[in-house]
């Protein structure tokens, strides 16, 4: 199956995280992330929610990153939002800003 969302990761990142919030509070999604090295990262319930979570840590690929979200029932599409950080935004609080850097 192709991937629900994709993207080039252009520089190494140290943190990327990835959730999704199904509108549905009660449908359980998961996520499987394919990173560019070959990596594969997977995680359904996160936060104590049905909501899924991967973090990718200390990955310093680049290039093409799959992200596929998906159900376990077969067929079963979970209307939602997927969201892509690299701060410390959550299902909890998805609008948190990325921490700034200070000089």
């Amino acid at each position: 199956h192709l991937p629900s969302f994709g993207f080039i990761l252009p520089q190494p990142t140290l943190h990327l995280r990835a959730f999704y919030t199904q509108e549905d509070p009660q449908a359980d999604a998961a996520l499987i992330v394919r990173m560019p090295d070959g990596t594969w990262y997977c995680n359904d319930d996160s936060f104590n929610s049905k909501q899924a979570t991967v973090d990718v840590i200390a990955n310093f690929s680049t290039g093409e990153v799959s992200i596929w979200v998906g159900s376990f029932e077969e067929g079963e599409s979970i209307p939602g939002t997927l969201y892509i950080t690299r701060g410390s935004a959550s299902p909890r609080d998805p609008l948190r800003p990325a921490p700034q850097a200070s000089r």
